[in-house]
């Protein structure tokens, strides 16, 4: 997947958003432009603060990766470094640390003729930690993030391991892991959702939850 390439998904997924989402959404896709906290991820979204539904910060930033694998096989780049001499790990801890307190940093992966996979970066740091694949040291500042049910679920089928050159792979889910994309609503709307964002119309109840707060 060339830097063209992934520009492009940013582009798109950025797009499928701003259509999913109310005008209380705004949101823009951004360069690496130094150590700053927006310059470590690809797109900004933020929720107006009358939209915000309960608990919600207001303020994501996401790294997104869309990325091609057989399925059951293994995509050894989903993390590969951004930078010169970066190994995913420390792409990962950088996306991380680059975000503010007060925002959450969100990976979306994208496999082919897959629905996306949206997760809380630090809930993939805290995974990694914990099945072993890096030492405590690594993330020892990143706020330990644990799994729910399905993520969980979600977590063993991506089965996420770190390369013997500190990228960090996954498997590509079977179908019955993860929706095909071809039963899947846009990426756009399955983020959205994912992220609680206000939307004129949910994709998979039909129903309006624009600025509705919640009820955790």
């Amino acid at each position: 997947m060339t830097q063209q390439h992934g520009r492009r998904y940013e582009h798109s997924l950025s797009a499928e958003l701003t259509e999913a989402t109310t005008r209380d959404v705004w949101l823009s896709t951004v360069g690496y432009s130094g150590n700053s906290a927006i310059g470590s991820s690809d797109i900004v979204v933020a929720v107006a603060p009358e939209a915000q539904r309960r608990g919600q910060n207001g303020l994501y930033l996401i790294e997104a990766k869309k990325r091609q694998a057989a399925t059951g096989k293994r995509c050894s780049y989903v993390f590969g470094g951004s930078e010169d001499d970066e190994t995913g790990v420390e792409e990962l801890l950088r996306f991380i640390n680059g975000t503010p307190d007060w925002a959450t940093p969100v990976v979306v992966i994208s496999f082919d003729h897959r629905a996306p996979i949206v997760l809380d970066a630090r809930l993939l740091a805290t995974w990694l930690v914990t099945s072993g694949e890096v030492d405590t040291a690594t993330f020892a500042e990143v706020k330990d993030v644990r799994a729910s049910e399905a993520e969980r679920a979600l977590l063993e089928a991506l089965s996420p391991r770190t390369t013997p050159s500190d990228n960090i792979s996954m498997v590509k889910p079977a179908t019955d892991e993860l929706d095909s994309a071809q039963v899947s609503p846009p990426e756009g709307e399955v983020v959205a959702k994912e992220l609680r964002l206000p939307m004129d119309r949910d994709p998979f109840g039909d129903v309006d939850t624009g600025g509705v707060p919640a009820d955790d």
